[in-house]
């Protein structure tokens, strides 16, 4: 199981994968506000 960049936790459904990394779609969601992309 990957486990998510944003929060450290497994990603037990589908990941998000961009660049390398895997993110929970939510943590995604959050990381791409925080960034104000």
């Amino acid at each position: 199981m990957p486990t998510c960049d944003y929060c450290n936790r497994e990603i037990h459904d589908t990941p998000v994968q961009r660049n390398g990394k895997h993110w929970h779609r939510d943590c995604f969601r959050k990381m791409v506000r925080e960034q104000g992309c």
